[in-house]
């Protein structure tokens, strides 16, 4: 069966906080052993070759640590595609650009969403910060009910 619900988990876990995608991608793999409808996939960063890969599935999920969320909350939130022109794609892209890029070439887009996790270290190790680790149970769970 191929899946129709990708988890598509970022960042570098060799820099701390960054590397939560990968901590949340492990947990959420576990909880949905067995469900061939689903798949979790980690990279460092989104690349336009992806496009293809979001052409094939119905719904995806972009798994990220964040800076942005002063607040230190965990946030799930709808993307739609970004409007680009053909200069726009480099190596390293936004989801909403890549989700843009995938309905141009495909005319396809999957149903999106982004689930940030607050950052507060981003240095060199691969352990998360206290703060961003104690957030690692509400990401996971709030992916796994995304997904289901």
């Amino acid at each position: 069966m191929t899946p129709t619900t990708l988890i598509l988990c970022l960042g570098n876990p060799d820099r701390t906080d960054d590397g939560v995608g990968w901590v949340v991608a492990e947990e959420v793999r576990r909880a949905v052993a067995g469900q061939e409808a689903v798949e979790v996939r980690v990279c460092y960063q989104l690349a336009p070759e992806l496009a293809e890969t979001l052409s094939q599935v119905e719904r995806v999920l972009f798994v990220d640590a964040t800076v942005a969320e002063a607040e230190g909350r965990v946030v799930l939130r709808r993307l739609v595609p970004a409007k680009h022109s053909v200069g726009d794609f480099s190596h390293r892209l936004p989801p909403a650009q890549l989700l843009g890029l995938t309905e141009a070439v495909y005319a396809h887009v999957p149903d999106a969403a982004l689930l940030t996790v607050p950052a507060h270290e981003l240095g060199f190790g691969q352990e998360l910060s206290e703060k961003t680790a104690r957030l690692v149970s509400e990401a996971v769970a709030r992916a796994r009910a995304w997904a289901a």
